[in-house]
């Protein structure tokens, strides 16, 4: 009789590194060290990463502000109407197809009326020129706008000096008012408000107050012109000589106006004022005088 034995063999597994728990279900100490290290050496390489990221921006920024800008330069000759050069004179650039940047930058010009704007950025601008002693106002404020107005527009090239010719018009005249009490003769100058508008553009206007009501004004175009006082009656100007509440001043002339203001009557409502009666005597009188480089 032959005898069959079979044998069995038993193998026993082995926990690995990669399985999460030994053969009771709990996490082995080796295993766990490994995910510690594992997870700790991730978030090492992610801060790493991201801090490599941040220093190639600033290194990328530095690099760029360390980069010569391109800039632009403008040559400004400044010219009378006679077409005489004006030393003196302010010249400025203001961007037209951007905001401007902070203050704009003014350049005085030479004996030979000859200014220069370095350092621009590249774009268009609006050239003016201004030199208020000589009867030459700021074209920039909106009451001195008139046709030929004294402005150049000039487009500005990168690493360029572009030439700019600026011819002024006309100079403007100056009005000068003083303000008294009719009754009285004291001066109410200080009290006072006078308002200047271009008779076609009544938008163009300025108001003088605090005691200061000499100004230069356009010449050749009508202005017409108010005066309110606390207390006493609303003038309005009007030519003695034609009727029109209009005036007009030559260019390089002035003009001095003495107004006497009536005062309201006490039992008068202040709502129902109106314009003072003008009177060659007593309403307002007239002085004009020629000006050169006193204005």
């Amino acid at each position: 009789m032959t005898k069959c034995v079979i044998r069995l063999k038993t193998k026993t597994t082995m926990p690995s590194a990669r399985s999460s728990t030994n053969v009771n279900g709990a996490i082995s100490p080796e295993i766990a060290v490994h995910r510690l290290i594992r997870g700790r050496l991730r978030r090492l390489g992610a801060t790493l990463f991201i801090v490599a990221l941040i220093a190639l921006s600033a290194f990328r920024t530095y690099a760029e502000a360390r980069q010569p800008a391109e800039t632009a330069s403008l040559e400004v000759s400044v010219r009378t109407k006679e077409r005489l050069p004006l030393a003196g004179a302010r010249v400025y650039a203001q961007p037209t197809n951007r905001p401007a940047k902070g203050r704009l930058a003014s350049v005085e010009t030479d004996p030979s009326g000859i200014a220069k704007l370095t350092d621009l950025e590249p774009g268009l601008y609006r050239v003016s020129a201004f030199k208020e002693d000589a009867g030459y106002p700021d074209p920039f404020f909106a009451f001195y706008t008139k046709p030929g107005n004294d402005t150049e527009t000039v487009q500005a090239r990168p690493n360029e000096t572009v030439k700019v010719a600026v011819t002024l018009g006309d100079p403007a005249g100056r009005l000068t008012v003083d303000v008294l009490d009719a009754a009285t003769e004291e001066s109410l100058v200080s009290e006072a408000a006078l308002i200047i508008s271009q008779r076609d553009e009544p938008s163009r206007s300025i108001t003088l107050r605090a005691g200061d009501l000499s100004i230069l004004v356009p010449s050749n175009v009508p202005l017409t012109l108010k005066l309110t006082c606390n207390t006493y009656e609303e003038w309005t100007y009007q030519d003695p000589t034609t009727g029109l509440h209009e005036l007009t001043i030559a260019p390089g002339t002035g003009l001095r106006l003495t107004v006497r203001l009536q005062r309201v009557p006490k039992q008068r409502d202040d709502s129902h004022r109106h314009r003072a009666r003008i009177q060659p005597d007593a309403g307002h009188d007239r002085v004009r005088r020629s000006f050169g480089s006193d204005l």
